[in-house]
């Protein structure tokens, strides 16, 4: 039988909680309330409605409510899990924008500038509900409603992909070095044509799209390693040092110095 957590582990002021997990294995289980996780690092496996999902530093994860789901550690993680109650999900009136009524993946694929935005957001919240200041309450349910926005925002458009589109994006979920001619290859078409799929139905080039992936990789190692810069390029194949440092600023608005530093 699966475990339930109850709604008492939201705070009864705010009806939001802010946890960190990831040391141990977790067995089945289903909430009360919805979660919004977030892998801060490491990777896991997770079966979530019985199906599996590998999740890594970057990722993020959106689980409704009665949810059943279940993860094992694959590599040292720490995630931060955002909970709230589904009377929340209600006042927020999404469903003026987004078919409510059906389920988005669990696993929501997102640029790598609203990956930082979103993290950004968690972090605030983090930081409001710890100190609690004159109109934290406020600040919360705002992070917390532009979280939801854009993971649904994605999550929805997701599903408008093709089966052709959403292997592309695994295969380069799973390896953002991969080549467009591996990619073809796996997939059993010519690259022109895989190429032109995805660029119709995600709106960049596929070599634009693993870029951006390729950097969003750096950033994470550069982060949350103690790698050099030359080898965090070696991991994702990128071998030119000024166009890497150019890029990088681009992509984040920080020196890789800089983000190491917290800055």
């Amino acid at each position: 039988m699966s475990k339930k957590f109850e709604k008492d582990m939201l705070d009864e002021q705010t009806g939001i909680s802010i946890l960190v997990s990831g040391g141990d294995d977790e067995e089945e289980h289903y909430h009360e309330f919805m979660e919004i996780q977030y892998i801060e690092k490491g990777k896991i496996k997770q079966i979530i409605n019985d199906k599996e999902y590998i999740c890594k530093t970057g990722d993020f994860m959106f689980f409704y409510e009665g949810d059943k789901h279940s993860y094992s550690i694959l590599e040292k993680t720490k995630m931060l899990n955002v909970i709230f109650s589904s009377e929340l999900l209600d006042e927020m009136k999404l469903n003026k924008y987004f078919p409510m009524q059906k389920k988005i993946e669990s696993k929501v694929n997102l640029p790598p500038n609203e990956t930082q935005w979103l993290i950004s957001l968690i972090k605030i919240m983090q930081k409001e509900n710890l100190t609690r200041h004159e109109g934290f309450q406020y600040i919360l349910n705002n992070c917390l409603q532009t979280i939801v926005c854009i993971l649904l925002r994605h999550g929805y458009s997701d599903d408008k992909f093709d089966d052709l589109t959403k292997k592309i994006i695994d295969l380069i979920e799973e390896d953002c070095t991969i080549s467009v001619a591996d990619i073809a290859k796996q997939c059993n078409f010519c690259s022109n044509y895989v190429s032109l799929i995805f660029k119709k139905n995600v709106g960049m080039t596929l070599k634009q799209y693993a870029i951006k992936k390729r950097f969003m990789k750096a950033y994470q190692l550069i982060k949350s390693t103690d790698m050099s810069v030359e080898q965090v390029m070696g991991v994702v194949n990128l071998s030119n040092k000024t166009h890497f440092y150019r890029m990088f600023k681009t992509y984040f608005g920080k020196t890789p110095k800089q983000v190491r530093k917290g800055g």
